[in-house]
């Protein structure tokens, strides 16, 4: 299973990812998948109707494998007959997601507040 992490999530096995995705997005024809030896490295995952599920392990980030895997996942969406694709993040988000996904063409459609208070 996925351990949340203080603003994401940490990958265990691909096991675990598959079994906790699966069910959520059976179409594997439009999971985009990138491999370090037999560790997972980095992961697109899209249904006809869902939002991706983007992520890549932290020693991944920042050399370009999250907009390679978006890309090639653009393309088999588009492939598949999909022709919007839709996800979500968090704003400060510290991987710098929103500047990733504005630059392969997302734009901001709707905010949701997030809430805090000191304790």
């Amino acid at each position: 299973m996925f351990g949340r992490s203080s603003l994401g999530y940490v990958q265990d096995t691909f096991e675990e990812f598959e079994t906790d995705v699966a069910e959520d997005f059976p179409e594997y024809a439009l999971w985009t998948l990138a491999w370090d030896g037999d560790r997972l490295a980095g992961w697109v995952v899209s249904g006809v109707d869902d939002t991706p599920w983007v992520g890549v392990r932290p020693d991944w980030r920042r050399r370009g494998l999250a907009s390679a895997l978006l890309r090639a996942n653009h393309a088999g969406l588009w492939q598949y007959g999909v022709r919007t694709a839709s996800l979500w993040t968090i704003l400060e988000n510290p991987t710098g997601s929103v500047a990733l996904y504005e630059s392969l063409g997302y734009r901001t459609v709707e905010r949701q507040p997030r809430y805090r208070k000191p304790f």
